[in-house]
């Protein structure tokens, strides 16, 4: 078995340099999620949920998604964030 790990060793006092990048990719991260939520959101108001009103119907949406709903997506927010 052939191991490919690399180690890269940073420059001291680099934190305060980088943190302002990772900020920027956390933040876009987050819009990029919160988007494809509230998308599903709207789109689940307009959906015929048998006759509910519209806070019933996004009761019954918040409780069908699933973990797996959720880290699809986290996986579409990530792709998004990569293009």
């Amino acid at each position: 078995m052939e191991l490919k790990n690399t180690i890269s060793f940073m420059l001291a006092n680099t934190t305060s340099l980088l943190q302002p990048v990772d900020q920027g990719t956390i933040s876009a991260f987050k819009s990029y999620y919160l988007r494809s939520t509230f998308e599903k959101l709207i789109s689940a108001l307009y959906d015929d949920l048998s006759g509910k009103s519209k806070e019933g119907k996004l009761n019954a949406l918040w409780k069908v998604i699933t973990v797996l709903d959720g880290i699809k997506t986290i996986r579409n927010a990530w792709a998004e964030l990569k293009k």
